[in-house]
């Protein structure tokens, strides 16, 4: 008798703190962008930022979201702890198996750009997925995430302005079938 369901063929894979914090916001990204729920999105993306941040801090880089300098110091510790509750609501059940909480989904999009940019900090280079969101966000965010002129040279100016006309995801399906390609 196995402890473990596997198939013949699964390999075990070695993954360091970085790959299972990429692994994580790479499904996440994709969960996101193809309406995925969005409680999933969100475990996903709290256990990314987790390993993120830590690593973002451990690297001597600072201002990623807990300690962004936007935020005053002395918010800075309510404002973790209001963020976490969800990710906590959602993993535990010891003590409360019968409480409820009201989530608002659309704070998954401020984690992903804030784990998105700090994964891109650790490691300048970042795959497809990750790509396509940050440019979704440049699009869409640009008081956020402005759009880089190394991309404004490469991409016409009716693209852009297609891209930013598309839904979450009718855009994701086109930059990974045509545009994120001429991206890399």
């Amino acid at each position: 008798m196995t402890l473990f369901f596997s198939h013949p063929s699964d390999e075990k894979i070695t993954v360091t703190k970085l790959d299972a914090a990429k692994r994580q916001l790479r499904t996440a990204i994709t969960l996101w962008f193809t309406d995925g729920d969005p409680v999933s999105v969100h475990t996903l993306i709290a256990a990314a930022h987790e390993i993120t941040h830590s690593l973002f801090r451990m690297r001597g880089f600072s201002g990623l979201l807990y300690d962004n300098k936007l935020i005053r110091e002395e918010y800075r510790g309510d404002l973790a702890k209001r963020l976490k509750q969800f990710s906590t609501f959602f993993k535990h059940a010891q003590k409360d198996p019968d409480a409820e909480i009201m989530f608002d989904p659309t704070l998954n999009e401020l984690l992903l750009i804030f784990v998105t940019v700090g994964i891109q900090s650790i490691e300048p280079l970042v795959g497809p997925v990750e790509t396509s969101f940050l440019l979704w966000v440049a699009l869409h965010r640009p008081d956020v995430y402005p759009l880089g002129i190394e991309i404004e040279k490469r991409v016409s100016a009716g693209t852009l302005k297609s891209l930013r006309k598309m839904g979450r995801r009718e855009y994701f399906q086109a930059y990974h079938a045509n545009l994120g390609s001429s991206l890399r």
